[in-house]
């Protein structure tokens, strides 16, 4: 455990990565601490995001489902993006909402962005596969290739956020205020 997330080890159970809304299941649960909502990431980086907990047994939403949808920025900037599959490869996704005055290249690292309580800031999402925008346009299309080969999943870690109770009491007090 480092910092505010503790790692607990799963192994994939079973994973699809030929369908447009694919998932995994592992084989822990809330009995091991495992919670909605909670990240999912492998030692090459992101994974997916728990969706559903039984007592010994979860499913996650992986990274390459129609309805994933993270926070991420290019390393070495903080132009904060949204990685998105586009549901016809399993080895790649899509970067989108980075302006076109940034530099990228072909091999930038894309990594998690830490604006969320589901991924801790700096996890590997994966590199800059090709850039390309349309004159006009003000972002650009950015294919990355993952850090995860998503076909050949076993060891996973969920990340449970320490924290989590305590960022969400001040989101609360937050929108309270600023009603």
């Amino acid at each position: 455990s480092t910092g505010q997330y503790n790692y607990i080890p799963a192994e994939v159970i079973s994973n699809t990565v030929n369908k447009k809304y694919n998932y995994m299941m592992l084989d822990k649960g809330r009995a091991e601490g495992v919670k909605p909502d909670q990240g999912v990431i492998s030692s090459n980086g992101v994974v997916g995001i728990i969706t559903h907990v039984s007592a010994h047994y979860s499913s996650a939403l992986s990274l390459v489902n129609l309805n994933s949808q993270i926070s991420a920025r290019l390393k070495g900037t903080e132009e904060i993006g949204r990685v998105i599959w586009d549901g016809i490869d399993y080895r790649y996704s899509t970067l989108m909402d980075i302006p076109t005055h940034i530099n990228v290249n072909k091999g930038d690292t894309v990594l998690t962005s830490g604006y969320s309580h589901i991924f801790s800031r700096d996890l590997a999402i994966g590199t800059v596969d090709s850039v390309s925008y349309q004159t006009g346009d003000h972002f650009y299309n950015i294919r990355i290739c993952l850090a995860e080969n998503f076909n050949g999943l076993y060891h996973v870690y969920v990340l449970e956020n320490k924290a989590i109770d305590t960022l969400l009491d001040l989101e609360k007090q937050n929108e309270r205020t600023s009603r």
